[in-house]
């Protein structure tokens, strides 16, 4: 019986360790056979196996590796391409992803370590330099560098591999957009571009060391002059027509997956894990199928597992209107608006409300509905995916107060004791600094959802919304993992002040009318606490 993965993106230590593979090694032939040469960028939404990819291809094409038996049994032991191509080439991969900082200095002193850490790889071409050349080897390696010198250290590493075996070279840089959105939020992006540009260029552009670039990433950024400095890669995004079935799973792999786990492909599966469409394939978020099938439970795996600072500070600037565009994204709908396959910051920079659309496309937070005619819609693609977006509504409609410990812990707490009283008292006060307000339950929804997930997800509780329980769907549902607490929670918005009371009334008879707390129930949970909220402009009662 093979073991699932769930965090470990080594394909050798995947294969090696038994775990279940989902045989994506086809994109090897399709690279080999239709890309052959220049550069390639593959940006997608985190979470969809990017390093695992690059992991594949630096375990496939790495000349120091020896690895036929990695791949046996699998699609590309059979191709044409597997004995003239295996372990043939030298390969330097970098992994961008721990470069996030929040200022330049601190991002500059992790860029020179990784750097050494890649000549480190390297050293024993260290002989076969000449002496001005290991010199400019030493500077690296010891971090001692200039700048200048660190703006070609990725080329010369190259041209010297090239010279060592006389095989051209496979550079493989995963992650490479996320000192770049760290740069742009922290206010440093400039400094840096100043640095990566040259970088990008003189690596890639007119490079006669270099036989393959591949890049990974979440953005595509693809209007950025450092693109276009080298010759512009081809770019295979959520919206292109190639390479989308070789990242995350496809039904028939989702299914063959979860059989193989003794678990059945039921509708909930796919209204939380599926909805994805990468321009007509149809695809599951795999790091959810994996977690599902290790931990046989359904629920939200996909929630902060990666930075969402950018899209956070994004929100936080749109107007009314734009709001509720939003909302009605979150409520279900499909919206259009025009792809832009150049998006870049400076999209961003003025405020632009399309480039946060196609940003949160790319992101993951959006995915193609369907397409009428010469006009595209976008929707959320699934449940797990509004969960995380309606985490992030706080920070539209709030901004900063989200993070006003005392008025939230408060709240929180007189939910989970049953002081009512509390729980408003402490509710109002958060509320009353909140300077926009739309009277829409969905706003109100998002807001309460991200306290109880920020401040109530942890080891100790599971906090769902929107799920079936009795004959409806409860709006919150927050319950202890020893099954000793089990809270429901029901939003109501009413139109004057006056009529919450009867709103809360109606809240509290749909709740008992439709046996929300059946799921508790059957968990056998030992205390259950049920409460409408109602919510009137900057106030709000717990009933």
């Amino acid at each position: 019986m093979k073991k699932t993965i769930y965090s470990d993106q080594d394909f050798k230590r995947l294969i090696e360790g038994n775990y279940y593979y989902v045989d994506k090694t086809k994109v090897i032939e399709d690279l080999i056979m239709y890309k052959k040469d220049g550069t390639a960028l593959f940006p997608r939404p985190r979470r969809f196996g990017k390093s695992l990819f690059m992991s594949t291809l630096d375990y496939f094409f790495n000349i120091e590796k020896n690895s036929k038996h990695l791949f046996k049994g699998l699609y590309i032991e059979k191709s044409k391409v597997f004995k003239e191509h295996l372990n043939k080439y030298p390969v330097i991969h970098l992994d961008f992803k721990d470069l996030r900082d929040n200022n330049y200095d601190s991002f500059y002193t992790k860029f020179k370590s990784l750097m050494s850490s890649a000549y480190k790889s390297k050293k024993y071409i260290y002989d076969r330099l000449e002496e001005y050349e290991k010199k400019k080897f030493d500077r690296i390696l010891n971090e001692e560098g200039v700048k200048e010198e660190y703006e070609e250290a990725l080329v010369k590493l190259s041209e010297w591999l090239y010279s060592y075996y006389n095989k051209e070279v496979i550079i493989l840089i995963d992650e490479y957009d996320a000192p770049i959105n760290a740069s742009y939020v922290n206010k440093y992006y400039e400094k840096l571009m100043g640095l990566f540009r040259p970088i990008f260029s003189r690596t890639f552009k007119g490079n006669n060391a270099l036989k393959l670039g591949i890049m990974t990433g979440v953005l595509r950024i693809g209007g950025e002059s450092f693109f276009s400095a080298f010759n512009n890669p081809d770019i295979y995004d959520v919206m292109s027509s190639k390479y989308n079935d070789y990242f995350g799973f496809t039904k028939n792999e989702t299914k063959e997956m979860l059989e193989y786990f003794n678990l059945k492909h039921t509708s909930e599966v796919s209204e939380y894990y599926d909805g994805y469409n990468f321009n007509g394939v149809h695809v599951y978020n795999p790091w959810s199928i994996a977690n599902y099938a290790k931990n046989k439970e359904l629920k939200l795996y996909w929630v902060n597992t990666g930075s969402n600072e950018l899209i956070r500070s994004l929100l936080t600037q749109i107007d009314e209107e734009e709001k509720r565009r939003i909302e009605e994204l979150v409520k279900g709908k499909s919206k259009s608006f025009k792809y832009n396959e150049k998006l870049s910051f400076s999209d961003f920079k003025s405020n632009n409300f399309t480039g946060i659309l196609n940003l949160l496309l790319v992101s993951g937070y959006l995915t193609l509905d369907r397409k009428e005619e010469d006009i595209y819609y976008y929707k959320i693609p699934n449940k797990e995916v509004l969960e995380d977006f309606m985490n992030m509504i706080s920070y539209i409609m709030f901004g900063e107060d989200i993070r006003n410990g005392e008025y939230i812990l408060g709240f929180v707490d007189g939910i989970k004791s049953g002081d009512k009283e509390l729980a408003e008292k402490y509710l109002n006060q958060m509320l009353r600094g909140v300077s926009y307000l739309d009277n829409k339950e969905a706003f109100y929804h998002g807001y309460i959802m991200s306290l109880f997930l920020n401040f109530l997800s942890d080891s100790k509780y599971r906090v769902e919304s929107n799920h079936e329980s009795g004959e409806g769907r409860y709006d919150v549902c927050i319950k202890r993992i020893d099954n000793t607490l089990g809270i429901i929670i029901e939003f109501k918005v009413s139109k004057t002040k006056k009529n919450m009371e009867v709103k809360a009334k109606d809240g509290i008879k749909q709740i008992k009318k439709n046996s929300y707390s059946e799921t508790l129930l059957r968990d056998k949970v030992k205390d259950i606490k049920e409460y409408v909220i109602v919510f009137h402009g900057n106030s709000a009662i717990v009933r």
